[in-house]
């Protein structure tokens, strides 16, 4: 036999490369299914009996829609709002105005005396509050008190100019 020496061969990167991810994966499989078999999931509460069952009569199903609606932030048609923010009262000279309302956390928007508020009439706008009417109860909304602005940046508030 002859003692000359083989040629070598180079290190194939790629392949171990892939050896390496492959047995990774592996033993993390190994590890997931092991933790899971040994300590297991918890099992579920069987449901309410009146939850299993399933409405078979289409006006069932639509209560039932209904019904969860307001879980998903829903209101039927013309409900009354239980969430309305005043945020303030735009004056015109000739005595008429707007109120900026949001209703519903919605993005706020102007509303003049007469016009639906979430449900509600707007029936009067005074100094620092406005009044809504339903079914002729009347419910008076205050202002929130003004705040001085403050400068960018500096943490201090501007002195007005007299």
């Amino acid at each position: 036999m002859s003692t000359a020496a083989r040629p070598r061969r180079a290190f194939d990167w790629p392949r171990f490369a892939v050896e390496v991810i492959l047995v990774a994966l592996v033993c993390g499989l190994l590890a997931r299914w092991c933790t899971q078999l040994f300590t297991g999931n918890p099992i579920a509460p069987p449901l309410p009996a009146a939850a299993a069952t399933v409405a078979e009569n289409g006006e069932d199903k639509q209560r039932a829609l209904l019904a969860s609606a307001p879980l998903f932030g829903a209101r039927a048609y013309g409900a009354v709002s239980d969430n309305i923010q005043p945020i303030g009262i735009l004056a015109q000279p000739s005595g008429s105005g707007s109120a900026i309302i949001s209703v519903d956390g919605q993005p706020a928007r102007a509303f003049q005396i007469g016009d639906d508020v979430g449900g509600r009439t707007l029936f009067a706008l005074r100094d620092r509050e406005i009044e809504l009417e339903y079914h002729g109860q009347h419910t008076t909304y205050r202002l929130p008190e003004p705040r001085a602005a403050m400068a960018p940046g500096l943490g201090i508030a501007p002195v007005p100019v007299q």
